[in-house]
């Protein structure tokens, strides 16, 4: 992995503890999403995923679907 100045990695499994223990899934699903940040506010080396998905697929249900996919993931890792 490439070091980007400023950026911190994200534990993955600490997401729902560092929210108040609950899971912030709107908050995970965006950041994945990636569609609407701003490009110059952009760090790290996340992939924009909805962005690809729309590539493989231009059906936006077909791109939700695979990001809600990738949330639920992310959420089973959650330590209780």
């Amino acid at each position: 992995m490439r070091a980007v100045p400023g950026y911190r990695a994200v534990d993955l499994t600490q997401l729902a503890k560092e929210d108040g223990g609950k899971f912030p899934r709107q908050k995970v699903f965006d950041t994945i999403d990636g569609r609407d940040r701003i490009r110059a506010h952009f760090r790290g080396d996340m992939p924009r995923w909805g962005s690809q998905y729309q590539l493989d697929s231009n059906d936006p249900a077909n791109v939700k679907r695979r990001i809600d996919a990738m949330v639920d993931y992310i959420e089973s890792l959650q330590e209780k």
